[in-house]
């Protein structure tokens, strides 16, 4: 009972402590003990010490029960382990334990963080043929597997098919099948979901304008992200710094970079900390729009505030200046990437060159497409030496199979 009450109190360590005390006693635990021990495991996404709990039990002559394969595929799921959450439900139903509404939801779940949206989906519809229960639950984590792959087909027929069941989508719900959306590229769909959300009675919240904004950034439709910033700021939500750098991707995608500047300096006056995604976005928008000063102090500014920039960061930057045709500045944005540890990629190569040959710079740009060869030739080498180490694993597969074609010869014939 005392385990019970730390589980439900999510107090794990103290329960396992309290589990070590039982065994230093002799006494022998159960199998709720057990379970609960590996649920434990399963919320800090432990999942070999959840299957050493599970041998332990075995050791112990203790049957695992329902519970205990549920809580191993909750394991699995937070571990991104679909293969095993798929194994283990073999493994009970082999061992005549009947699976549950529990359990499909679990191995749903686990599907969706493996980006198996076709298996979540299939999975779902065998809740349906064995009659188990299809609840809130096993419809939002299929509709997430669609959502993290990008399926928004998929995830809007989730939505009617459980709407149909008489099941009440929630917030969670809309907020991922608008995400799926704006991966589908599908904004106007995502902002008539908010309002089908409003008109079902469930309150969007900022994950729900963040998720609609970053879906109208993605095609630079920056008049209707400003729009949903003064909805949500209208319903009482207050935006965060994700809602700031969803609308000033968009602002950058449709080349506004004076509103997204006015935007950063927003940011500074509510006291809302940009980020560095924020100044990767505010430079990138000043590279789209050829302004290369303003790109060179905001990665200052961001510098001055222990921001560290990274390659996206520097690779705007170094944009910006190939736009305004400024070759020294290109050049020493490359070398400040090189103290800092970064690596300029292909891509950047071929900027400075561009700057470099627009000013009659020749030698200099000779001298970094030089680089630049060296650089294509050690990734195809590393590309290379990838195919051949797929290629030997493949091959050592294949032997191992011939051996065991070869041991089920042997077994044959010796049977015969």
């Amino acid at each position: 009972a005392a385990i019970r009450a730390l589980d439900l109190a999510r107090r794990s360590q103290e329960a396992m402590a309290l589990f070590a005390e039982l065994e230093r006693r002799s006494l022998r635990p159960s199998l709720e003990v057990y379970n609960i021990v590996i649920a434990g495991c399963a919320r800090k996404k432990q999942i070999s010490k959840a299957f050493t709990w599970m041998d332990k039990m075995r050791d112990e002559g203790i049957k695992p029960n329902v519970l205990t394969y549920n809580a191993l595929i909750h394991a699995c799921e937070k571990c991104e382990d679909w293969k095993r959450a798929l194994s283990l439900l073999e493994q009970m139903q082999a061992k005549g334990l009947t699976p549950t509404s529990a359990t499909y939801t679990a191995v749903i779940a686990a599907c969706a963080a493996g980006r198996q949206w076709f298996r979540a989906l299939q999975f779902l519809r065998e809740m349906e043929e064995k009659g188990l229960k299809q609840d809130l639950f096993s419809f939002n984590a299929a509709i997430s597997a669609c959502e993290k792959s990008g399926q928004w087909m998929q995830a809007l027929d989730m939505l009617q098919e459980m709407q149909k069941k008489g099941i009440r989508p929630d917030v969670i719900t809309y907020n991922m099948v608008i995400s799926a959306c704006g991966k589908g590229k599908q904004w106007m769909k995502a902002m008539s979901l908010i309002e089908e959300m409003k008109f079902n009675g469930i309150t969007p919240d900022v994950i729900t304008y963040n998720t609609a904004i970053s879906a109208c950034g993605r095609l630079g439709q920056w008049m209707w992200a400003m729009i949903l910033m003064e909805s949500m700021q209208e319903d009482g939500l207050v935006p965060d710094v994700i809602t700031y750098n969803a609308a000033m991707c968009a602002l950058s995608r449709g080349r506004q970079f004076e509103r997204a500047l006015a935007m950063l300096q927003k940011m500074d006056f509510l006291g809302v900390r940009p980020s560095l995604i924020t100044y990767s976005t505010a430079i990138t928008a000043c590279a789209k729009s050829d302004q290369w000063t303003e790109a060179l102090a905001l990665l200052k500014e961001m510098c001055d505030r222990k921001l560290q920039p990274n390659e996206i960061t520097y690779g705007a930057a170094i944009d910006a200046c190939e736009r305004g045709k400024q070759w020294e500045q290109v050049l020493d944005l490359l070398d400040e990437m090189q103290e800092q540890g970064l690596e300029p990629d292909l891509r950047m190569y071929d900027a400075s060159i561009v700057a470099c040959e627009d000013d009659q710079q020749w030698d200099l740009a000779l001298e970094l497409e030089a680089e630049r060869f060296d650089m294509r030739r050690a990734d195809q080498l590393s590309q290379e030496a990838s195919e051949v180490d797929g290629w030997l694993s493949d091959a050592a597969g294949f032997r191992e199979g011939f051996r065991e074609m070869d041991d089920v010869e042997e077994l044959s014939i010796d049977w015969l």
